[in-house]
């Protein structure tokens, strides 16, 4: 029988005992270790593991029936109703919070290279956070948040699977993972004189998913030393850019050369994408 941290382990969420009942808790991942990409939740002979890089959304565990006081026993319509209920809670305060935001400048994105960059800031309790908004089906479904050190998190029980934000000019999808990368698409983009959809991802693990609901786009992907940002941007079958450094994404690339060097860069993919589309 495999154990709930072995299970959590085989998605690369480094995680040495069990959780707390009940709870989800954000843990660090082997292929991001610096982030809290990883989210478990135990309640007893069933859990929850999640990777935000790699998974779009929660895997089921099924362990032995707990005797342990809080446990709470099996029962899949439960489940689904449980994990309803945590996306509605998410989505409802993910609108407070997105509704206490001011528009201005952040400390993350002044590091990334858009000191001027007016976006959804909120404080709360002294700690100033980026909010990005993350639609599905064009409903407010929940938030990343980021912090000034670039933290990162989305909100306990919030939908994530084919959860986006866009910046829009009308023209084709080019998605990616990061907003931060978002941001430099959409710098390229511009300096190209393109039209452009930039859609953000949130993981790799969202690419596929999300490319499957939209007409044929690009892929700016991120170029992640296990892989995984190329391996997610073949599967979709779109033309895709990978940077040519491993563990840059395109934000870094663009901070490391000019925005001329990655937005020519960038301009071959799309070359790619027109010559399959005409």
């Amino acid at each position: 029988m495999t154990t709930f941290v072995e299970f959590a382990r085989s998605f690369g969420i480094i995680i040495d005992a069990d959780p707390p009942l009940g709870e989800w808790r954000r843990l660090p991942t082997v292929d991001h270790p610096r982030l809290k990409n990883g989210a478990v939740r135990l309640m007893g002979d069933y859990g929850f593991a999640q990777n935000h890089a790699t998974m779009s959304r929660p895997a089921l565990w099924r362990g032995e029936v707990s005797q342990r006081p809080g446990a709470v026993p099996f029962d899949r319509r439960a489940i689904e109703d449980r994990l309803a209920e945590d996306r509605a809670a998410a989505a409802e305060l993910a609108a407070k919070i997105v509704s206490r935001c001011s528009r201005a400048t952040h400390p993350y994105l002044a590091r990334k290279g858009f000191p001027d960059t007016l976006v959804n800031v909120w404080v709360t309790n002294g700690v100033c956070l980026l909010v990005v908004p993350m639609y599905a089906d064009r409903g407010l479904v929940g938030c990343q948040l980021i912090s000034e050190n670039g933290d990162k998190r989305f909100l306990r029980g919030q939908q994530v699977a084919g959860a986006t934000f866009t910046f829009d000019s009308g023209g084709p999808p080019v998605l990616c993972e990061g907003y931060a990368t978002g941001l430099s698409c959409q710098a390229a983009l511009r300096a190209l004189r393109e039209r452009y959809r930039v859609v953000v991802c949130f993981s790799a693990g969202n690419l596929k998913r999300v490319a499957s609901h939209m007409q044929p786009g690009l892929v700016v992907a991120d170029n992640d030393e296990s892989g995984v940002g190329q391996r997610a941007a073949i599967e979709t079958g779109w033309p895709y850019f990978v940077p040519p450094t491993p563990g840059q994404d395109f934000n870094d690339f663009h901070q490391a050369v000019s925005l001329f060097e990655c937005s020519q860069a960038l301009r071959e993919t799309i070359q790619q994408l027109r010559g399959r589309h005409g």
